[in-house]
């Protein structure tokens, strides 16, 4: 029951289902070996939304339950984002009944390197086989947020005022930032694209990627109607094919004559031993000629 209680919170964060006064940003720090350093802020101004967020947070503290939260955190990054993600750390601070928490976590293999072509490469979107699980993730999202409106449609006092219209609205920014010097070889095919997945009855997801200097900003907008989202209902085959293709993207990237130097090839690697050390070097230096390893 705790296990559950936790999963459908989390459906409620990831979604927003409450209102547009929940904010969400998450900015992810690659660094030159590929992995990534991520961190989450969110935010709710007093209302009622802040203090449920409170109350839950003091149900996981009370029980335990940090790990089980931080693994249903993860579960849609797995579906929308390469890598395996780990968070590792939260902090909670209230002011004047606002809400406001701080998660931390990292990465691993974010980036993948392709030795041939030198180019390092991010890849975004669900793999095919994790496209039925993906599909049942969003299917319980519709469905807990439609339920949640139906609820709604004679609010409680401490409710009344937060909605419009019967229907959720939802802003998340994705903010990756690439190591110092890098360039986006595909900067001018990836600036500009825009999805969109309807799930019909007035409901739809959206996102549109910018680009600029070393960083990829992904801006997604979730619109949730009360009425029945028939496309995603009756038409699965054609919803789950614009689902496949929701933000899928790939991101070419260059690091301009930055060289990983595995410590393994060092005479004296100090206390740095078995880690990666970014090294830069001169871009017309032919290392594989001029550089002889033991």
């Amino acid at each position: 029951m705790r296990r559950l209680l936790i999963a459908l919170f989390v459906l409620l964060l990831t979604c927003s289902a409450l209102s547009m006064e929940y904010e969400r940003k998450d900015t992810i720090v690659v660094d030159s070996s590929g992995n990534a350093r991520i961190s989450r802020v969110e935010s709710a101004p007093p209302s009622a939304l802040a203090s449920l967020y409170r109350i839950h947070w003091e149900y996981v503290e009370k029980f335990g339950e940090e790990q089980d939260f931080f693994s249903q955190a993860s579960t849609e990054l797995k579906f929308v984002l390469p890598g395996n993600s780990v968070w590792n750390s939260v902090s909670l601070r209230s002011v004047n009944e606002a809400f406001s928490r701080s998660m931390e976590g990292q990465i691993d293999s974010f980036s993948a390197y392709d030795k041939s072509s030198d180019i390092w490469s991010i890849s975004t979107g669900p793999s095919e086989k994790l496209m039925e699980e993906y599909f049942e993730f969003i299917f319980s999202q519709m469905m807990f947020q439609t339920m949640f409106l139906e609820s709604l449609e004679k609010p409680s006092k401490e409710f009344q005022g937060e909605f419009n219209d019967g229907a959720i609205s939802h802003k998340k920014t994705t903010e990756v930032i690439l190591p110092e010097g890098a360039e986006i070889v595909n900067a001018d095919e990836l600036d500009g694209m825009n999805w969109i997945v309807d799930f019909g009855g007035g409901s739809v997801m959206s996102a549109s990627l910018s680009v600029s200097d070393n960083a990829l900003v992904l801006t997604e907008q979730l619109h949730i109607s009360l009425s029945r989202p028939s496309a995603f209902l009756d038409h699965r085959g054609e919803f789950i094919m614009s689902l496949y293709n929701y933000a899928r993207f790939r991101s070419t990237v260059s690091l301009k004559g930055r060289f990983l130097f595995p410590v393994r090839y060092a005479r004296n690697p100090g206390p740095t031993t078995g880690q990666a050390i970014s090294i830069r070097i001169s871009p017309d230096l032919n290392c594989r000629q001029k550089w002889r390893f033991p």
